[in-house]
């Protein structure tokens, strides 16, 4: 793996060809998720992960392949492009990491396999 640059555009660039087989696994692993929220939390969850997956899809990067270093330069670009509070970025991420904490991703196959959800509290 080469070692990312300091521009928030940069990152490690799969083929389009390796995007498509993993919509269905995604948006899967995403119902799953929100099934967990409820009202205006549900809402406003839906719209953090809808920003970070179009985020990753102008990037061509499946959102189950990411690494650190790609949620760190998601983290760089909603500071410094879209000039977002730092509430609005503690938020964003706090739901991205719920969602990775819920979903357990099989680093041989990158099958994504859910943890029941009431295992980490309920959430409203």
């Amino acid at each position: 793996m080469r070692r990312v640059g300091h521009s928030t555009d940069e990152c490690i660039r799969q083929s389009p060809k390796d995007i498509e087989p993993v919509r269905d696994r995604l948006w899967l692993a995403v119902a799953a998720f929100l099934a967990g929220y409820q009202g205006q939390s549900r809402v406003h969850a839906e719209s953090d992960l809808r920003s970070y997956q179009s985020w990753c899809q102008a990037r061509h990067l499946d959102p189950l392949a990411a690494e650190r270093v790609h949620i760190e330069l998601f983290m760089r670009w909603m500071q410094e492009v879209r000039c977002y509070k730092p509430s609005t970025v503690s938020r964003r991420l706090s739901v991205m990491a719920g969602f990775y904490r819920a979903c357990v991703i099989e680093p041989s196959s990158h099958h994504c396999v859910f943890v029941v959800p009431s295992a980490y509290g309920a959430r409203t």
